[in-house]
């Protein structure tokens, strides 16, 4: 697990290469005061704290080179969110990234991607007029990536820190610091936008939220889950709540 994780690391790589956007940002701090801001493309920032910030036009997170914090973008807002995690959550996390490891394991030629909690994804969500396209920037805590959407990614787009595609399926972690509310939100835009799988884990109120392309969502009980679209994998949702028990956390 640990060699597949170091090669992920190495294949979600941020670019450096820098572009050029002129921004209009209009900042409202939320949360824990760091030192300093974030800076961004065409030298606007935010403050340095989790929160939501308006900022348009859309900026390239993936080339900003600030790593303190995850950052995504739901336009019009930069969402600045820590990367710790409390502890509970994290044992969660660490259980989910296991058990997709030893599916990797057991599927080592498969050609497809699995995106870790640092993978993001960029695609464009288009407006309900039709005319327009919005920006999404988004990273999941689990996402993986079919063989024909990974295949055409140049290699250069591999290496990005937001992938520009959309992952078949996503899963999402309910924590202390990402709500319920919140993560319904993202997996239902990133459904809408392509993905044909996503669920949302609850392991607090034992249940879990399963997104279906094309279907209203459905609350079920916590369980395993077993995905079409990631073939051979299953995610075991009550180990990821007894791992944390396990640990003492609640």
């Amino acid at each position: 697990l640990q060699k597949i994780i170091g090669a992920q690391s190495e294949i979600d790589g941020v670019s450096t290469q820098a572009t050029r956007e002129r921004l209009t940002v209009g900042n409202r701090e939320v949360g824990r005061k760091m030192d300093g801001n974030i800076e961004l493309p065409g030298g606007g920032h935010v403050p340095a704290a989790p929160g939501r910030y308006h900022v348009i036009p859309p900026p390239d997170l993936n080339v900003v080179t600030d790593k303190r914090f995850f950052l995504e973008y739901d336009f019009p807002f930069l969402i600045v969110r820590e990367i710790a995690l409390d502890s509970g959550s994290d044992m969660e996390k660490c259980e989910a990234i296991g058990q997709a490891g030893k599916w990797k394991i057991k599927h080592p030629s498969s050609g497809d991607h699995i995106g870790l909690d640092h993978t993001g994804y960029q695609f464009n969500q288009p407006s309900a007029s039709g005319e327009d396209a919005y920006r999404l920037q988004f990273i999941p805590n689990l996402s993986y990536v079919d063989h024909s959407t990974w295949s055409g990614l140049s290699d250069q787009d591999r290496k990005k820190a937001y992938l520009p595609c959309v992952p078949a399926v996503v899963v999402a972690l309910v924590t202390f610091t990402e709500k319920l509310d919140d993560l319904q939100r993202k997996v239902s835009k990133l459904v809408n936008c392509g993905t044909r799988e996503g669920v949302v884990v609850d392991t607090r109120g034992n249940r879990v939220w399963i997104y279906n392309r094309g279907e209203d969502p459905t609350c079920e009980a916590l369980d395993t889950i077993v995905f079409d679209n990631w073939l051979g994998f299953e995610l075991d949702c009550i180990a990821l709540r007894d791992a944390r028990v396990r640990a003492g956390f609640k």
